[in-house]
């Protein structure tokens, strides 16, 4: 068994695009092709979570970084098959890493032979969907990051390891995120290390009855509401 690696990511600026894929160099895995999904328009919303987050704007474009990482770099739409296709059995491609994309439909998915891995701020399925943070707080459920192989559902599918973190009384909102950011890179590199060496991913379905729908303003707010007695809860039993 032998991985060959492609990674679905955005074709802008992207912190998460940046840490993955210098994650994968670092550990020596070199035949990487990066599928970029160009920018469209969304709602504000959900444009303002995926193009906003992180400071993108001091982050390398990531066909620099693979013009520098001598991965190949491809700019797609994440639903054109016919592309992606002719570019993974161009590169062998046989298991894929989600560093961006919106929902990636079952056709393509079935294009890796090992599957499609993503990483996700909250524990599966409890905190399924883009609001994790909220709902994490809304069912006080353990701070964590997940790393999954996905299926259809989202935030759903195998999965493969979990990330803890710790919580303390003052941290606030953001540095919570930030934490379980890192707590995903720290999943990556467990990751990477296993297509390093080909080891095999042993994991556990994930039973998701339904996804968390995106909150409201109101809603967040009300969430946050639990936030004291959320951290309080969680530092006692760090």
């Amino acid at each position: 068994m032998k991985y060959n690696v492609a990674v679905f990511a955005y074709d802008f600026c992207h912190q998460k695009t940046y840490d993955l894929l210098v994650g994968l160099q670092l550990f020596g895995i070199k035949k990487v092709i990066v599928i970029a999904a160009p920018k469209v328009k969304l709602n504000n919303q959900i444009e303002k979570k995926i193009y906003q987050s992180r400071d993108q704007e001091n982050v390398i474009h990531p066909r620099d970084i693979c013009r520098k990482l001598h991965y190949d770099y491809h700019v797609c739409p994440h639903d054109n098959i016919i592309e992606i296709q002719s570019y993974t059995l161009k590169s062998e491609s046989n298991i894929a890493i989600i560093s961006g994309a919106r929902i990636i439909k079952k056709n393509i998915i079935d294009l890796f032979h090992y599957g499609v891995i993503n990483y996700h701020p909250g524990s599966l399925p409890e905190t399924s969907g883009l609001d994790s943070i909220y709902w994490m707080i809304e069912k006080n459920v353990r701070p964590l990051a997940s790393a999954h192989f996905i299926d259809s559902k989202v935030d759903a599918g195998e999965l493969i390891d979990e990330s803890s973190i710790s919580v303390n009384l003052g941290d606030t909102l953001e540095i919570i995120k930030k934490n379980l950011y890192l707590a995903q890179l720290k999943l990556h590199n467990k990751v990477c290390n296993k297509i390093a060496n080909n080891e095999v991913f042993e994991t556990q379905t994930i039973v998701r009855p339904f996804k968390n729908s995106s909150m409201t303003k109101e809603q967040k707010e009300l969430s946050l509401k639990k936030f004291i007695d959320w951290k309080k809860y969680y530092s006692k039993i760090n």
